[in-house]
């Protein structure tokens, strides 16, 4: 109490206390943050993803490629493109009867007998069908559908693809036992999963079920036995590579990558 209050018996009344911020302006400002992280997603996500994977790409024609290597073992990948003097390997057409109705797809010679062989034992065995969807595609092919990909992060860029080998085969099933049967006995045909599921920081690609690559049997039955990727068989580093796709965009650029 002050000394006038003292004096005339008055009361004192003290100014209410001020709040700190104002509720108003704590909500303002997070509309505005998650407006600009909308902003930012939007407008500036797709363009790093296609940067960075545009980058890993020049980076990795600075990796050494193993020229000694089977021809069945060559490894192709945004890591390891194909080589600027590569020769398509001699190439049939798979025909309606040998795949199912696959008619028209074409993959390396070297390739059709242990596909048809699998394909029939697959058959004996009872499960739903396997066909092939998708087989060689020309460099050309492969550049057009790099170019038409609204996101780039989701095909690799021509030169890159294992589709250009005739090698890789899409492999599609119209149920889940085929899937299965796929998974356990395509390495007996020479055949892996090329991109396994808990691989992904090795190949770079996330788990594709329907891609299969042909390695020849020995090196097929040892991925499988071993629960390998075709990386970790040849003892071919691509972490430097997908170290960079990771700080640029969490998560793998590439996505579904053919």
């Amino acid at each position: 109490m002050n000394r006038v209050a003292a004096r005339t018996g008055a009361r004192v009344r003290h100014a209410p206390a001020r709040s700190g911020i104002s509720p108003r302006l704590v909500v303002g400002g997070i509309c505005i943050v998650l407006v600009l992280v909308l902003a930012f997603t939007v407008l500036c996500v797709p363009q790093l993803r296609v940067a960075a994977t545009d980058a890993t790409f020049e980076l990795a024609h600075s990796l050494p490629q193993d020229n000694d290597a089977p021809p069945a073992l060559l490894l192709v990948s945004a890591a390891y493109p194909l080589p600027d003097d590569y020769q398509v390997p001699e190439l049939v057409t798979l025909g309606a009867g040998s795949t199912d109705g696959s008619t028209g797809i074409r993959i390396a010679a070297t390739v059709q007998e242990p596909l048809e062989n699998m394909l029939s034992d697959s058959r004996a065995a009872g499960v739903g069908t396997i066909f092939v969807s998708s087989g060689y595609r020309t460099h050309e092919e492969q550049a057009r559908l790099y170019e038409s990909a609204e996101d780039k992060s989701y095909v690799q860029p021509p030169g890159a693809s294992e589709h250009e080998t005739g090698l890789a085969l899409d492999l599609g099933v119209t149920d889940f036992f085929a899937q299965e049967w796929l998974v356990e006995n395509s390495w007996r045909y020479g055949f892996i999963v090329r991109y396994p599921a808990g691989k992904e920081h090795i190949t770079g690609i996330s788990f594709e079920q329907w891609h299969f690559r042909y390695v020849g049997v020995e090196a097929a039955a040892q991925c499988y036995e071993q629960d390998i990727c075709l990386e970790e068989y040849l003892g071919m580093d691509t972490s430097g590579v997908n170290d960079a796709r990771a700080q640029v965009a969490p998560g793998g650029l590439q996505g579904h990558m053919r």
